[in-house]
């Protein structure tokens, strides 16, 4: 599965990408929500997993982009904000699938292979 990693955090980011990598994936690495749009429109990706706090677009701006570009790419918010405020967030944004970056990179990665399985 090809999946594009968006998040400013490089040790998250490459962590993700080695264990999605390791699983048989094919992930594609962005540090920032404009790096991960140009991607977007040059490849298509099975699954988008994306940051929600980042620098100069947040998470919530990259959903609302491609939302208005008619991209219909599953996507996955990965935040380290409480579970309560992301909710709130995720509803507005018609996004119901979040992960927190505070469980283990493991869980993280499997939690993304169970969401790319159903």
């Amino acid at each position: 599965m090809k999946i594009l990693l968006v998040d400013d955090e490089n040790l998250i980011r490459r962590a993700l990408f080695m264990g999605l990598q390791v699983k048989g994936h094919s992930p594609v690495e962005a540090k920032y929500p404009l790096e991960a749009l140009k991607k977007i429109k040059e490849e298509q990706f099975d699954l988008i997993v994306f940051d929600y706090k980042m620098s100069l677009l947040s998470g919530g701006d990259l959903i609302k982009i491609l939302q208005s570009r008619k991209n219909k790419t599953p996507a996955l918010i990965l935040t380290s904000m409480s579970v309560q405020e992301m909710n709130t967030a995720g509803i507005k944004l018609g996004q119901k699938q979040i992960l927190s970056k505070d469980k283990p990179i493991e869980e993280i990665i499997n939690n993304i292979e169970s969401y790319c399985s159903v």
